[in-house]
């Protein structure tokens, strides 16, 4: 073989190739690296960032300063927002208690059985009981509405009222009899009689 078939390389050449090796390997690792130090730097911002929105949340800030006085419209009249949502039904309230009314019952009686609201009525007076089973009325268990009045004077005389018009006749006597007894008897037209007992005198007279 020739020496004319084999390229020789100067020092510097050989130098600079691997300088340029050095350098490549270098620019390698250091690739590497950056791209191991940003994946950690973003894995450690997503943990903060993590972190900062499943914190517990702060305390209530000390209120603001009131709004300023909302714009009226054209003609004067101040604008009415729209209606907000509606709230949340409130809890059910507790069941009341039975109502009840005044309940009439008619003339007080003794043996009566009464409740509250019972209104009777007694000599010309109401009264109302206060409570169940009142007692005796007038009592303690009961209230006067309304009390008797008093009588009026009295009216005016009425108008004269129209005449009648006149009955049929009456029977006429048409007999007179007394016999040995003292028995006096009035015969009339229509068959009737009168009797009248004179014994008790005539015996006063002999």
């Amino acid at each position: 073989m020739s020496d004319q078939g084999i390229a020789l390389q100067s020092p510097l050449e050989i130098i600079a190739q691997e300088m340029g090796a050095i350098v490549g390997r270098a620019e390698r690792e250091m690739r590497l690296e950056l791209r191991a130090a940003l994946a950690e730097m973003e894995l450690r911002i997503e943990r903060a960032i993590t972190g900062v929105q499943n914190g517990p949340p702060g305390a209530d800030g000390p209120p603001g300063p009131q709004g300023e006085a909302g714009v009226r419209g054209e003609s004067g009249e101040a604008i009415t927002g729209p209606p907000g949502e509606p709230g949340i039904p409130g809890p059910p309230g507790e069941p009341g208690n039975d109502g009840r009314t005044l309940a009439p019952k008619g003339a007080w009686k003794p043996v009566g059985a009464y409740q509250a609201l019972d209104v009777v009525m007694l000599d010309g007076s109401s009264f109302i009981a206060l409570r169940d089973a009142p007692g005796a009325c007038p009592g303690d268990g009961w209230r006067l509405l309304a009390s008797r009045g008093k009588s009026g004077s009295p009216g005016p005389a009425g108008a004269i009222g129209e005449r009648g018009y006149p009955g049929p006749p009456g029977a006429a006597p048409v007999a007179l009899d007394c016999d040995a007894e003292g028995l006096l008897r009035l015969r009339l037209s229509d068959g009737s009689t009168i009797d009248c007992d004179l014994y008790p005198v005539l015996v006063k007279l002999r």
